[in-house]
């Protein structure tokens, strides 16, 4: 057994050999030239980035599907697979997603969308939000996935009024070293770069200035006679920039808040009042960048339950999707880049949806649906992943335990079908790949039946996964109790259809009788 010193030694190894070696490093903004000759990605937009964040981790390609399964999310690469995804339908959300982003790397006009995951409660949608926001963090950690940014510095030297404390200035909405450069000289840098980029994209970057940084710009060019060389040399230090959703880096969750607290400035920003007395109301030294689309420039924006805002909350996003900008209060607008994604439930969407006055809204919004594992067997392997990653008493899970659990589950999802001859559970076996010839079941038949039957698509109502997993949990516990040292169908089964009318009294009715089907079968 080694000591505790020795253990303090390897973990403080480890710690220092997970941070990138360059991230306190700061270079010129010459080296910052050098490096897009050598590596054009590193100047790449935020969906561009993400983009390639997907491939980067690894891909398959299902051809009877037609759909890409990344190995982000059907595998976890980084964390052994305790966060996978599952289901035919998931992955097709996801490959949805993923083809939103690559067509918003491209310019195509994603870019300009919020990408909504719609999808009833526990279908999965804020855990593939928060792995992707995982991912990007570690992706930016990679050499494959750098991005820089640059800090102003020494600038009490040259501005008179200039408080100390604010001697080095980081750029505080993160933006890429290029932006300082007048736009016809970036403009060759890009036309440079995007020579030597091997990529399906172009690099392009337009943005201005933050109102900050625009002025140390003009302070700075007045005193050294408009050169711009002496500015870059003098003033400015280009560094790493790493994700991190904890700093608030290039990485910003928002959740709505009570509607009567509710402030646009949590969006945009706010004045800095402890620098009002030093810089005054209207300087724009005297913000303070600390909204939620200025952290999260450069990377992702994700809004949980976003269709709770207030509708006047929601008319933020009109500029900061469509025109990219975002308008904080006495402020000019600021450019921004990033991925919005936004997540929300059935019935708040369904409010929304005939609401006229949304219209804006959701003509700048691209629609993921995000529905139910509609394969059993692929649904028993969520429950088989929950017992994995727990501390399972000492209980043998007996054979078609989880299967029969997972079959309950999508018998409450899936459509009645209007097909003869087949019944809700030859749906569900055919649906979970159990065709057998002799039935003569056509898979597309009873796919396109139930997405003209549903209210919005199939999957998208009936019995979540997490009331199935705490039914698991209290079955697990109540055999405990029983000195039972086996989990069996049976007891699984009277869990869920016991308190069925209690956790979902909108499809109780319906579910039992679907249910009761599971047992028999």
């Amino acid at each position: 057994m080694t000591s505790t010193h020795e253990t303090l030694e390897e973990l403080s190894k480890e710690y220092q050999d997970a941070i990138p070696a360059d991230l306190r490093e700061y270079r010129t903004f010459e080296w910052y030239l050098d490096k897009l000759c050598d590596e054009p990605k590193v100047a790449r937009n935020a969906h561009q980035r993400v983009a390639d964040m997907f491939d980067f981790y690894g891909t398959e390609y299902d051809e009877d599907a037609g759909v890409v399964e990344y190995e982000l999310a059907s595998e976890d690469p980084t964390n052994d697979g305790e966060n996978t995804f599952y289901g035919r339908v998931v992955h097709e959300a996801i490959h949805e997603f993923v083809n939103k982003v690559k067509s918003g790397a491209r310019g195509l006009g994603p870019q300009k969308r919020i990408k909504l995951l719609l999808g009833p409660v526990g279908s999965g949608k804020s855990d593939f939000d928060r792995q992707v926001r995982r991912y990007f963090e570690n992706y930016t950690r990679r050499d494959e996935g750098r991005m820089y940014t640059f800090r102003w510095t020494n600038l009490c030297d040259v501005i008179p009024d200039q408080d100390p404390a604010d001697d080095t200035v980081r750029s505080p909405m993160h933006q890429d070293p290029i932006v300082l450069l007048p736009q016809e000289q970036r403009d060759r840098v890009l036309e440079d770069i995007n020579e030597e980029l091997d990529a399906p994209y172009t690099i392009r970057n337009e943005q201005s200035l933050d109102p900050a940084s625009e002025f140390y710009m003009d302070q700075l060019l007045a005193y050294y006679d408009d050169d711009l060389q002496a500015v870059l040399e003098n003033h400015v230090e280009v560094m790493r920039l790493v994700a991190d959703e904890n700093m608030r880096r290039a990485i910003e969750t928002f959740e709505p808040k009570d509607k009567k607290n509710q402030d646009e400035t949590e969006l945009t920003g706010d004045v800095n009042y402890s620098k009002i007395a030093i810089y005054g109301e209207s300087d724009p030294r005297a913000f303070d960048y600390s909204g939620a689309f200025c952290n999260a420039n450069r990377g992702i924006f994700s809004g949980e339950e976003l269709l709770k805002l207030q509708r006047e909350f929601l008319y933020d996003f009109l500029h900061a999707t469509q025109e990219q900008t975002i308008k904080p209060k006495n402020n000019p607008r600021i450019d921004i880049d990033q991925v919005i994604v936004g997540r929300t439930n059935m019935p708040e969407y369904k409010d929304k949806k005939g609401d006229e006055k949304m219209e804006a809204f959701n003509d700048r919004t691209k629609r993921i649906d995000f529905p139910y594992v509609l394969q059993y067997e692929e649904e028993a392997r969520i429950y088989r992943k929950m017992l994995r990653n727990a501390d399972l008493p000492d209980i043998i899970v007996e054979p078609h335990t989880l299967e029969m659990a997972g079959l309950f589950g999508v018998l409450t999802r899936v459509e009645e079908p209007d097909t003869e001859n087949v019944t809700l559970v030859q749906k569900a076996k055919a649906y979970n790949g159990e065709i057998d010839e002799a039935e003569d079941i056509d898979v597309k038949k009873l796919r396109d039946e139930a997405a003209e039957k549903a209210d919005i698509g199939e999957g998208m109502e009936g019995v979540s996964p997490r009331f199935i997993g705490d039914e698991i949990a209290e079955a697990i516990m109540d055999s405990m109790h029983r000195s039972r040292d086996f989990l069996s169908p049976l007891t699984t089964f009277n869990h869920l259809e016991e308190n069925l009318a209690t956790r979902w009294p909108t499809t109780s009715t319906r579910s039992s009788a679907r249910a009761r089907s599971t047992w028999t079968t």
